[in-house]
């Protein structure tokens, strides 16, 4: 009988709490004998202040409708092809030059080394002083206070005598110049300039002499000292760095 009596005191317990749904849930609040709050879903213990609450149980939204398939977005276009352009410098000529004595030399200017010009000049031939040069005219001679002998002084009409020709006296000898055998002109150096002539190679000979140079400065280099050294290595540099541009030599 005293097994019974709590057993009773359950149920009873039991039956005041509303039947739950299905699709509802009971939580529980329970304070126990020290104030303590629990919230549960399940019936407190013996001893507990018990407060129970039928919610409707939490469900998960319903599916969201399918729309449209998104379409794939399109293949991004490819950046535009870059030319390269590669802009290269004309070949550096270089040039033949020779001097009025037929040496040549390489240069890599085209305008010659200057040299005094000589310049050639007619020189007048000698002439006696206060003759005036140039041809000698018929000369007369006319009445002034002067007679040829035989005639008159006296004043009255002009009297002439026969036409002379006067000779002119022979220049003195003239000194000659080395190098020079006409005596009527003379020759010197004047203000101007004359320029060796120069042709410009074909390039393919532009790099057949680069090509020599570079082959001779380093064969010289062996027994350079220092300082000469340091010259020709200098030098190849430059070369190599035309043949690479200008000859596509290495």
């Amino acid at each position: 009988m005293r097994m019974l009596l709590p057993l009773l005191v359950l149920v009873a317990a039991a039956g005041t709490v509303p039947p739950a749904a299905a699709d509802d849930v009971t939580l529980y609040r329970c304070t126990d004998a020290a104030g303590r709050v629990a919230i549960q879903d399940f019936p407190c213990a013996d001893g507990e202040d018990q407060q129970a609450r039928t919610i409707p149980r939490p469900q998960d939204p319903p599916p969201r409708p399918e729309g449209p398939a998104t379409p794939a977005p399109a293949p991004a276009a490819p950046p535009p092809a870059t030319a390269e352009v590669v802009v290269r410098a004309p070949p550096r000529p270089m040039f033949e030059c020779t001097t009025p004595g037929g040496e040549t030399y390489l240069s890599d200017s085209g305008d010659g080394n200057p040299r005094p010009a000589p310049v050639w000049y007619p020189v007048a031939p000698w002439t006696p002083p206060g003759v005036a040069p140039g041809p000698r005219p018929v000369t007369s001679r006319r009445e002034s206070g002067i007679a040829s002998p035989g005639m008159s002084t006296s004043p009255g009409a002009r009297l002439t005598t026969p036409p002379q020709q006067r000779q002119a006296p022979p220049p003195p000898a003239r000194r000659g110049h080395r190098g020079h055998r006409h005596p009527g002109f003379g020759h010197a150096y004047g203000g101007g300039l004359i320029r060796d002539q120069c042709h410009r190679l074909p390039q393919a000979r532009t790099c057949s002499v680069l090509t020599d140079r570079r082959t001779e400065i380093r064969r010289r280099m062996f027994n350079a000292q220092p300082t000469e050294r340091a010259e020709l290595r200098e030098e190849e540099r430059d070369i190599t760095a035309r043949l690479n541009e200008d000859c596509d030599i290495r």
